[in-house]
């Protein structure tokens, strides 16, 4: 029938890794001020895919990122 939702669910008993992520913090302390910095690395796993449907599924890419910091104590 036209314009009716389906809806399927599925009961898993199992832990899975989302992702698995690579980090390094790195500071610089020179008088009173810190500058950080905390290069990382991203890896998705376990992506949802729906049979049928590519633009219903999870397209995740590792990512690289970097965040960065200042702090100055009076």
């Amino acid at each position: 029938m036209p314009g009716v939702d389906e809806k399927k669910t599925k009961t898993v008993d199992q832990f899975k890794v989302l992702a698995y992520e690579f980090n390094c913090p790195l500071l610089l302390v020179v008088n009173n001020i810190t500058l950080t910095t905390t290069p990382g690395y991203v890896l998705p796993q376990n992506l949802l895919q729906v049979a049928g449907h590519p633009e219903l599924s999870e397209k995740g890419e590792n990512s690289f990122y970097i965040s960065l910091g200042i702090k100055y104590e009076f």
